[in-house]
């Protein structure tokens, strides 16, 4: 399968069209911001541009959301139906809530510094979906453990647990853990996705690779 990444404005001046494989590496860059370059196409990637403000796709209503995924202005206001946003907009309001609110809590996990471009992305995907403190806290303890212990070898059955089941979003959210998972693994010598996780981005799926459900997946 292969994603064409949007990119301009501020933020860059390119555009790719990558296949979501271990053979593809995202480009492994670190902006001067020290903001991850794949965090960035992974959230464009699955998050979309919208220039006029929509209601979550899972409640209908919030939060109110525009740009790449942006819930609040520069000056931190919830958007309301009816506000719109230029392109150059969106990618400055992305670049800066990044750098801003979710990057820097991600320093807190172990070793981060450590971790190369495409391992840092993948987290950063995840930080901006499903909230930039998510580690340590209630509900994410076996993604917090994988992380801490750095046991990569369990980083896309523990990812693929935070996806919603039984909600209309799960299998985008599917979609963009496998993703993350394979954007993380790309970068990390000896691992690699699940023959199941690569079917499934592939187009193949036939059910969730490497399903093991916990209390946390049901939130």
């Amino acid at each position: 399968m292969s994603i064409q990444l949007l990119s301009g404005g501020r933020t860059s001046q390119r555009v790719d069209t990558l296949a979501v494989s271990s053979d593809n590496l995202f480009s492994e860059e670190i902006t001067m911001a020290g903001v991850p370059t794949p965090g960035l196409d992974l959230i464009k990637t699955f998050e979309g541009l919208s220039l006029q403000a929509y209601p979550d796709p899972k409640t209908g209503n919030l939060p109110i959301t525009i740009g790449w995924g942006s819930t609040r202005n520069k000056n931190g206001q919830p958007f309301k139906l009816g506000d719109r946003i230029s392109r150059e907009e969106a990618d400055e309001l992305l670049m800066t809530q990044v750098a801003n609110t979710y990057l820097p809590p991600q320093r807190r996990i172990p070793g981060w510094s450590n971790l190369n471009a495409n391992q840092q992305g993948a987290i950063l995907s995840f930080a901006y979906n499903l909230g930039a403190n998510f580690y340590g806290a209630s509900g994410f303890e076996t993604l917090s453990r994988v992380l801490r212990n750095q046991e990569w070898q369990n980083i896309e059955a523990a990812l693929i647990l935070y996806r919603n089941p039984g909600t209309n979003v799960e299998e985008g959210l599917l979609r963009r853990r496998l993703s993350e998972a394979n954007v993380f693994l790309a970068g990390t010598p000896g691992v690699a996705l699940s023959a199941a996780g690569q079917r499934y981005l592939a187009g193949g799926r036939t059910s969730v690779p490497g399903s093991r459900l916990s209390r946390e997946a049901q939130a």
